[in-house]
């Protein structure tokens, strides 16, 4: 096809799914197209079985269970080979989940302070702090063992050594780096590391991985969950929103999910409003990691 001037098709089974779905019907996650009973893939499967037709005749359709980002709760754990080699399996906890938050106060970031205090709300034992500076986050992860461990600030590049960074509070620079040189270690509970670097420019995969692999490798952090392409407050925060919300089990959701089956939920979740973007979200970290409550 010539993508710039075929109008393409939305498959209609999924189509259906979606309309159902906005008006209070079942989830996306359990339209066919998901249970391998999409029309396109039966389609597609009665032409190439058919020995007088091709690939070419199938009509210019899409369907998003194409992606497996949407039919599949996925993770990409690491393979480890610095100070941690064994990433656990669960975060657990006792009375109350700790999260800490370290945030730019840029005023540009407009959406920050409502949804910081939404997360906050998310659920009644979810105990959320915030920093506003290097030597406050620092200090923070030096003497407490936060559960969720979550950025909301810009990202960038240092000029002089190529360096990737998160900016807190004003103008204050928290690196890779940072972690092993204030010998920053966890021993459990392992936090899982949230990374929602708004506005973050010429972050490259390789580069991304530096703060995975620092988080990880040689902080102990149990996974990371980040994004390799500029992103912007609404998308952030929507995001943010819906994962941590199926991850810690708040409601409407009945239980805390697993980190890989809460990714994929949000990015259903904004699939459904219309926006694909929830697929720039990759969970570094095994698709089963989730938070268990410690038996007294």
């Amino acid at each position: 096809y010539d993508f710039a001037t075929t109008e393409f098709q939305l498959c209609p089974t999924f189509s259906d799914a979606i309309d159902k779905a906005r008006a209070g019907g079942p989830p996306l996650e359990e339209c066919d197209c998901f249970k391998g009973k999409c029309a396109l893939k039966a389609l597609i499967a009665e032409t190439t079985n058919d020995p007088e037709k091709s690939l070419a005749d199938l009509p210019p359709m899409v369907c998003p269970s194409g992606f497996w980002g949407y039919r599949h709760s996925l993770g990409l754990p690491l393979t480890l080979d610095g100070t941690h080699k064994d990433v656990p399996p669960v975060i657990t906890f006792k009375d109350e989940l700790q999260a800490v938050a370290a945030v730019s106060t840029d005023p540009k970031f407009i959406e920050r302070d409502p949804h910081l205090t939404r997360l906050k709300g998310l659920k009644g034992a979810l105990k959320f702090e915030r920093d506003e500076s290097y030597k406050a986050i620092v200090k923070r992860m030096k003497t407490t063992t936060p559960h969720l461990l979550y950025f909301y600030c810009h990202g960038g590049i240092r000029a002089n050594n190529k360096r990737p960074y998160l900016e807190i509070g004003v103008d204050d620079r928290f690196g890779p780096e940072s972690l092993p040189a204030e010998k920053i270690k966890w021993a459990g509970p392992n936090p899982l590391v949230f990374i929602n670097g708004c506005h973050t420019i010429a972050l490259d995969p390789e580069i991304s991985l530096n703060f995975v692999s620092a988080f990880v490798q040689q902080s102990g952090a149990a996974g990371v969950i980040g994004t390799e392409i500029t992103i912007f407050e609404p998308l952030a925060a929507k995001f943010a929103e819906e994962c941590l919300a199926r991850f810690v089990g708040a409601p409407p959701h009945n239980e805390s999910m697993p980190i890989g089956k809460a990714v994929r939920g949000a990015r259903l979740e904004l699939l459904k409003q219309g926006n694909p973007l929830g697929l720039v979200y990759i969970p570094y970290a095994v698709a089963s990691l989730r938070l268990e409550q410690a038996k007294n």
